[in-house]
């Protein structure tokens, strides 16, 4: 596990909220939104973007604690 894990991660994350922001940006005028409520893709965006929130913090936890444990290894 490294940083191209984070750094793929951290892309696909901006992929994800770009695709929220052009969804939302196109159901502005459309008539199928209803007022106040996110549709079920900002829905499933915003689900993935805390999933992957929380993901990208797990690794780095565990990285973090990997490398400790490398470092105590070694001496």
């Amino acid at each position: 596990m490294g940083i191209d894990h984070f750094l793929l991660l951290w892309q696909f994350l901006g992929n994800l909220r770009n695709l929220r922001d052009s969804h939302a940006a196109l159901a502005v005028g459309s008539s199928e939104t209803k007022a106040g409520e996110p549709s079920s893709v900002t829905r499933i965006i915003s689900e993935c973007e805390s999933a992957l929130t929380f993901l990208n913090r797990d690794l780095g936890i565990l990285s973090a604690s990997i490398s400790r444990e490398k470092g105590n290894n070694a001496s």
